[in-house]
């Protein structure tokens, strides 16, 4: 799982919809943790055997601000389950699991080379 993806099949996909969709509710509401900065939830994936859920979040800031919120993320995300547990009604509640989202990151890095390439060729002289 490299990045947000669909989960693969009808009921995974689904319950990674709605889990996506509580935990950013209740990561809104109920996390008031001051350091977390500016998290972004970008997409979700469930394991097809429904155990395992993988949410991915973005976060502006530098390197020390990512890491503060991966920590944060890390220590919430059990009390995460629980409430999403409770608001998602199934019969187990897939284990929660915070991950970067490194695919915002790429995708600039990706568009500055190019701009660059650009800009070179229409600095060179046969442009």
């Amino acid at each position: 799982m490299e990045g947000p993806k669909a989960s693969r099949g009808g009921r995974p996909r689904r319950v990674a919809e709605e889990m996506l969709h509580v935990v950013s509710e209740l990561l809104a509401a109920e996390v008031r943790e001051t350091e977390l900065g500016f998290v972004t939830l970008t997409g979700a994936e469930v394991s097809p055997d429904l155990k395992n859920a993988t949410v991915f979040y973005s976060v502006l800031g530098d390197a020390g601000q990512q890491e503060k919120t991966a920590k944060i993320l890390e220590r919430v995300a059990y009390r995460l389950q629980g409430m999403a547990a409770r608001q998602l009604k199934l019969r187990f509640t897939p284990r929660l699991v915070f991950r970067r989202d490194e695919s915002i990151e790429k995708a600039d890095r990706i568009e500055r080379l190019l701009k660059e390439i650009k800009d070179e060729r229409k600095d060179s002289p046969n442009g």
